[in-house]
């Protein structure tokens, strides 16, 4: 039977020199022999290395596989001695996949009081955030508050956890919380907007290096991958929706100069969106434009009069009208009409008695016989 693992322990046997290889930064060397201890190909500790292989998949970006691992460890709860080592490798993952890859369930299974562990010092603040929004996905608006109300002011998940926190505010019917927190989003924005206003140099650096990182990842981004917001974008993207809610919320109460206040504000924020939304009705209206064009010519080639045909031809084949209500068709109608008949003369738009009516057939022998019903 093999001995209990220790997490606090020195690694022995095979596992000593994966984790040295891990420390080397030779994650792949490293990830083969923990996958063969963890696998049971190899005698050794299978907690630890499959711990240690989790970490070794991050490394080499292979995020959802080392969520799968990862989440083996959280399946098998507390019993488990690298329970709670993992979860801030799953703050990690949460950065790195979207939200649908079910990081938040996994989060969730974690209890509030677990986070006071001294393990989570670096990242206790962000696991807040992380066990609110899953509280609140959760419906459970309470605890949710009690999660976000948590993150500090200093921290980089302040702002989304203010947000959400002012929309389970909202939902639980507490207005002046509500706008509070949707007022500290947009303070600490100002602030920040403040700060990088200092390190103008700094930043178009490190701007010049993300767009061209950007640009070459575009080449192998594959088609319904999201491409991957900045920081700032991302912060300024919750400053439009604390304006949004705030308008809302002040429009609810009736105080519709308010609103309209943050309404212009979440307008006047977002120059890009507006370019682009305008850019895609250009390109939605050049389409039906093009789409109409298409389907006046495909009716005109169906009906067989098209207007060059209709210039060219000099005799029409016309038969009575039969029906009683084509006999009371006015001129304008007839003259519209794709089948009505046409003269021989060049004066074949000229106008014609109301009680006239003249319906054509179009396949017939081109020899001349029009008939009129008065």
């Amino acid at each position: 039977m093999a001995a209990p693992s220790n997490p606090d322990g020195a690694a022995t046997g095979v596992l000593a020199e994966a984790e040295d290889k891990y420390k080397a930064e030779d994650y792949q060397g490293a990830a083969v022999i923990f996958h063969a201890v963890a696998s049971g190909k190899t005698p050794g500790d299978k907690s630890r290395a499959q711990f240690w292989l989790g970490k070794s998949l991050y490394k080499l970006q292979y995020y959802a596989v080392s969520l799968a691992v990862f989440s083996e460890i959280v399946t098998a709860g507390p019993s488990h001695p690298y329970h709670k080592l993992t979860l801030p490798w799953l703050a990690s993952l949460s950065r790195e996949l979207p939200e649908g890859a079910g990081v938040l369930e996994k989060v969730g299974t974690y209890k509030a009081t677990e986070l006071e562990d001294s393990a989570f010092d670096e990242v206790r603040d962000e696991l807040y955030y992380l066990l609110g929004r899953f509280n609140y996905q959760k419906g459970d608006l309470g605890q949710a508050i009690a999660l976000l109300g948590q993150v500090p002011d200093n921290s980089d998940y302040y702002i989304p956890a203010q947000f959400f926190l002012g929309v389970a505010e909202t939902r639980e019917f507490h207005g002046p919380q509500a706008v509070e927190a949707f007022k500290n989003v947009l303070r600490k924005n100002i602030s920040l907007k403040e700060l990088w206003a200092k390190d103008k140099k700094k930043r178009k650096k490190e701007a010049k290096a993300k767009a061209k990182l950007a640009k070459k990842n575009k080449k192998k981004q594959l088609a319904g991958e999201v491409e991957e917001l900045s920081f700032e974008e991302e912060m300024q993207r919750y400053e439009e929706r604390a304006n949004l809610a705030l308008g809302y919320i002040f429009y609810q109460v009736g105080k519709y100069d308010t609103a309209l206040k943050y309404y212009d504000k979440f307008r006047s924020s977002r120059p890009t969106g507006s370019t682009r939304s305008s850019r895609r009705r250009g390109r939605s209206s050049a389409w039906s434009r093009s789409s109409r064009s298409r389907r006046t010519s495909t009716t005109s080639a169906r009906s067989g009069t098209s207007t060059r045909s209709t210039r060219r031809s000099s005799t029409t084949t016309c038969t009575p009208s039969r029906s009683s209500s084509r006999r009371s068709r006015t001129t304008s109608t007839a003259a519209t009409s794709p089948r009505s008949c046409r003269s021989r003369s060049s004066t074949a738009s000229t106008r014609r008695p109301a009680t006239t009516s003249r319906t054509c057939s179009p396949r017939r022998p081109r020899t001349s016989r029009c008939s009129t019903s008065a």
